[in-house]
């Protein structure tokens, strides 16, 4: 499989409908989205292998930037911390075997949604944008794999 944007924000907009009982409990359920989507990431003919610690971390990251006093920018800033770290070092195995470098996009986050954070939008608008931000971050993710040491790009 590869990345599937279209089901990101399919799943980005059923958790905006859904009534979280918490923060907590709003970050878990964001950082599984996330993880799920991320689990179908390849590079070139090898998967990522994303585990239970990989989408705690993750959740507890976003969980931080949600409590105890939440704020677009503290969310925004969690969002991007928790993505670049979801990312370091991830396992590719297949036909290459590495591990991910990182994600340098998740550094672009805060710019790319505190705008639509600034404004109004129905949950639909917001899904796209935040999956249409996550998928171009997670675009930018790349795995030193061997026998080829030249990082591959997630795809």
């Amino acid at each position: 499989m590869a990345l599937d944007d279209d089901a990101l924000e399919d799943a980005i907009l059923a958790f905006l409908e859904s009534t979280a009982d918490d923060a907590t409990a709003a970050a878990d359920a964001l950082a599984e989205l996330y993880a799920e989507y991320a689990a179908d990431g390849m590079f070139s003919a090898s998967t990522v292998t994303i585990d239970g610690a990989r989408e705690s971390a993750l959740a507890a990251t976003l969980a931080g930037g949600l409590v105890p006093s939440p704020s677009p920018a503290t969310f925004l800033a969690a969002l991007a911390s928790g993505i670049a770290t979801f990312w370091t070092g991830a396992p590719v195995v297949g036909a290459q075997a590495g591990a991910t470098v990182g994600c340098p996009g998740a550094a672009s986050l805060p710019a790319a949604l505190s705008a639509a954070l600034a404004v109004p939008n129905d949950r639909e608008a917001a899904a796209s944008t935040l999956a249409a931000a996550l998928h171009t971050a997670t675009l930018t993710v790349t795995a030193a794999v061997v026998p080829d040491p030249t990082p591959l790009p997630i795809a």
